[in-house]
């Protein structure tokens, strides 16, 4: 019966240790303030920021092309300050659709000053894709 108990201690203590745990910044009233608050997040705390992996910061607003007017939307900024990238995550835990390159501290002190922080991002950042971001974000919806 110990060695059940030990296994089992074990297994959750290694599964515990795979999940890719996000910050929930909260709920907000749209797209665009939920990423500037991201971005303004990331910012705030650059310095503390892990080097080593990418830190995930999911955020909630309403659904605008929904019909049910309380339907919530779940996206998800993922930061990896080592490699300078900033990615989208539209839907948790399915990875991310696009990434910029080149998001530095410098390009997060400019985004973070203007009234959509990520149209900076994919106007002066690289991405990985060469669909726009608002043409990926058009495409979520549908």
């Amino acid at each position: 019966m110990k060695l059940i108990s030990k296994s089992c201690l074990v297994l959750i203590t290694l599964l515990g240790g795979c999940t890719n745990s996000y910050y929930d910044l909260g709920l907000y009233g749209s797209r665009v303030d939920a990423q500037n608050n991201a971005v303004a997040y990331i910012l705030k705390n650059y310095d503390s920021l892990p080097s080593d992996k990418h830190y995930k910061l999911e955020y909630t607003f309403p659904n605008p092309d929904s019909l049910a007017p309380f339907t919530k939307t779940k996206h998800a900024l993922w930061f990896s300050k080592s490699a300078n990238q900033l990615g989208l995550e539209i839907d948790i835990n399915s990875g991310l659709i696009c990434r910029w390159t080149n998001v530095t501290r410098s390009l997060l002190e400019q985004a973070n000053k203007s009234n959509n922080s990520m149209a900076i991002i994919d106007s002066l950042g690289k991405p990985s894709q060469p669909i726009a971001y608002y043409s990926l974000m058009t495409a979520a919806r549908k």
